[in-house]
């Protein structure tokens, strides 16, 4: 549980250091805190190698996600680019730093991916909101359809990062059943 908690607040300080660094122009000190906080979160992984092919998957198709959003218009945000158009250094750590969670923090989604996805859709458009609240980027106009994009992304977004983890056998916990003696806190005889 410990090693869960860890993880959690790891990926927090990536999301605030890459946020907060944008807001204020600070992208690299942002970058370098972030990257930091995930090369830790990978350091206390039991399995390095699958983690590290997951944060490189999740951090390719969130450059890709979000690439896609700016070209609709969806948002635009300040900060180091690939090239013109693409998505914001920063915004693919943000993923990478995502992606340290799924074998971790996060794996409880797992077992249960259609509350991931519903998680996502609803937890995504409200970490851009909160980012633009901070003033790390701007949402675009109209804002209903800015937000729907952003929903619609990371609710497909989560679905095939989860389904990647379990390819990759992240492992998850099992559903427990109501009628097995373990779940009713009994004993099996």
């Amino acid at each position: 549980m410990l090693s869960k908690l860890v993880n959690f607040a790891l990926f927090q300080l990536v999301w605030f250091a890459c946020v907060l660094g944008a807001a204020h122009g600070r992208f690299a000190l942002g970058l370098g805190v972030a990257l930091a906080a995930i090369l830790a979160a990978l350091a206390l992984s039991d399995a390095k190698r699958r983690d590290v092919a997951l944060v490189l998957a999740v951090a390719g198709g969130g450059f890709l996600i979000d690439t896609a959003e700016l070209a609709l218009g969806v948002y635009t945000a300040p900060g180091a680019r690939a090239f013109d158009g693409a998505a914001t250094w920063w915004i693919v750590v943000l993923w990478a730093g995502f992606a340290t969670t799924l074998g971790s923090s996060f794996s409880w989604s797992l077992a249960r991916p259609w509350l991931a996805i519903a998680l996502g859709a609803v937890a995504g458009p409200l970490a851009y909101v909160s980012g633009e609240k901070l003033g790390a980027l701007t949402l675009g106009e109209p804002r209903g359809r800015a937000l729907a994009i952003l929903s619609l992304a990371w609710a497909l977004a989560l679905a095939a990062s989860v389904a990647l983890a379990r390819r990759l056998n992240v492992r998850f916990p099992p559903a427990r059943r109501a009628s097995s003696p373990a779940a009713r806190g009994g004993t099996a005889t």
